[in-house]
Formats: structure tokens, sequence, C-alpha cells
């Protein structure tokens, strides 16, 4: 999938692959198990920006979850989460 991208793929693993996401080197990543991918991060600058654009892509009704390490959520037959790991803004 990263390569289908046009990403460099760092290192791989049988359910994973470290790439790289337009940052550098092992900022990303895509985890599997046996087909579709179930997680993929990417290392972002600033968390509000990318919140607001995956809203307006997804659905502008995402549940904030403010805190420590915020997050959106989307409902609906396939789950989506976005989240800030501690620190980010």
């Amino acid at each position: 999938m990263a390569a289908g991208f046009g990403r460099e793929v760092d290192s791989d693993g049988e359910d994973w692959v470290r790439c790289d996401s337009g940052f550098g080197s092992s900022t990303g990543s895509i985890m599997g198990t046996g087909g579709p991918a179930h997680t993929i991060g990417a290392s972002v600058t600033a968390f509000a920006e990318m919140a607001a654009a995956l809203r307006e892509a997804f659905d502008p009704h995402a549940t904030g979850m403010p805190g420590e390490i915020p997050d959106l959520r989307w409902a609906g037959p396939t789950r989506r989460r976005c989240s800030a790991p501690t620190g980010s803004s």
C-alpha cells in the first residue's frame, strides 16, 4: 500500500510497514491483519489543521474528544479515529 502511494518503505514485517509519510524516514506506518489496513499512522506538525481536513473529508459531525491526547471519532459502518500524541497541539 505504501509503495502504491509512492512512499519509500523503510522496514516491514508480516502485518506492518514503516515508511516515509512525507516528513522523513519512518514517519508513517501501516498495519493490517490478513487483508486491508486497519491502522494508518503519519507524523503531522499541527493536529488541529489535520483534524479540520479530516472532518471536511469524512464528516463534519465527527465527535471531538479534548484532553491530554485529543482525538476525533466518526461513527458508521467503518470506524475512523484520529488521535494526537501527548504534547501535540
